[in-house]
C-alpha cells in the first residue's frame, strides 16, 4: 500500500510540474527570465551593477483590462518584481507567450488569481 501511494504521489508532483505547477499554470522560469531581462533595460537600475538573478519575482496576477471586469481573463498578467537589495520595485504586462510590456496603468489584477511567488 505505501509503494502504490508513492507511486501516485510520483505521478502527481509530474503531472503537477507539466502544468506549470501552480494555479496560474505558468512556467515560473520563463517569467523569472522574461522579466530580468526586461529590468535590466530599465534606465533606473542600469547604471548599478544588477544581473539578471538579481531580479525576483513578487507576485503574478491574471489581469483584465480597466473598465472591461465583465468579459475576463484575456491571456494578459501584472508581473510585479524588486531587486533582491529591495533598492528597486517595478511591474509589468506580460501576455500569455511570455513577452513583457508596459501599459500596467491599464490594467487591473484578478484578485483571486495571483500566485505569490517571494
Amino acid at each position: 500500500m505505501k509503494k502504490r501511494a508513492m507511486v501516485m504521489g510520483g505521478i502527481l508532483v509530474v503531472l503537477l510540474t507539466a502544468c506549470g505547477g501552480n494555479k496560474l499554470d505558468l512556467d515560473l522560469e520563463k517569467v523569472q527570465e522574461m522579466t530580468a531581462k526586461e529590468a535590466l533595460n530599465k534606465k533606473s537600475i542600469e547604471k548599478d551593477d544588477y544581473e539578471e538573478e538579481n531580479i525576483e519575482i513578487v507576485k503574478v496576477c491574471e489581469a483584465v483590462k480597466v473598465g472591461e471586469e465583465n468579459y475576463g481573463f484575456d491571456g494578459q498578467y501584472l508581473v510585479y518584481w524588486q531587486t533582491d537589495d529591495g533598492e528597486f520595485k517595478n511591474d509589468f504586462v506580460m501576455q500569455d507567450d511570455y513577452d513583457i510590456g508596459y501599459g500596467t496603468q491599464r490594467l487591473v489584477e484578478i484578485e483571486d488569481r495571483c500566485l505569490d511567488v517571494n
